[in-house]
């Protein structure tokens, strides 16, 4: 993988670049199915070494960092920290050491929940309405101008915004 490291764009594409190649038979445009196959590959191998070195050191930094925070939290249990309702404070010339109470952790479970709430406290109950999109848009035509739906009878259902697009050209490789 050393080769990573000295990674300089590719002189060839350089000269390539901007050149318009007659496509004048199916081996030439496998011939371009290739390059872009070999382009793949080469970016393949080069995501996975810079994602192998940015783990490690993301590793390291954090082996770091939880060391140093240990160390901290030890320094902080033996200082007189400023106390207040929601958390222990204890400042330093260049940072803070805060210890904040946290609140416990409620999990929900709706299909117990909910029919409590609909025999004791119903307005407390949130019901939402949205539209069936799939269902009404095979009711639906576009309007002569493109840009809103009508229905059949030609009103224009309010709501809807019509954004054309460009077509997309892709190359699929097998």
């Amino acid at each position: 993988m050393s080769e990573l490291r000295a990674y300089e764009p590719d002189e060839e594409l350089d000269q390539l670049e901007g050149q318009e190649i007659p496509m004048l038979d199916d081996m030439d445009a496998e011939y371009m199915l290739t390059m872009i196959r070999q382009a793949d590959a080469e970016y393949q191998k080069m995501e996975s070494w810079y994602a192998h070195m940015v783990e490690k050191a993301k590793e390291k930094r954090d082996r770091k960092v939880a060391w140093a925070e240990a160390n901290l939290r030890a320094y902080f249990d033996i200082v007189p920290a400023k106390v207040t309702k929601t958390q222990k404070t204890y400042d330093l010339p260049s940072g803070k050491l805060v210890l904040k109470h946290q609140e416990p952790k409620y999990d929900t479970k709706d299909e117990e929940l909910v029919p409590w709430l609909k025999a004791n406290r119903p307005e407390l109950i949130k019901i939402k309405e949205s539209s069936d999109w799939a269902n009404l848009k095979k009711e639906l035509k576009a309007s002569p101008d493109g840009l809103r739906m009508v229905t059949e009878d030609g009103e224009i259902v309010p709501g809807i915004t019509v954004t054309p697009r460009e077509d997309k050209f892709t190359v699929t490789l097998k």
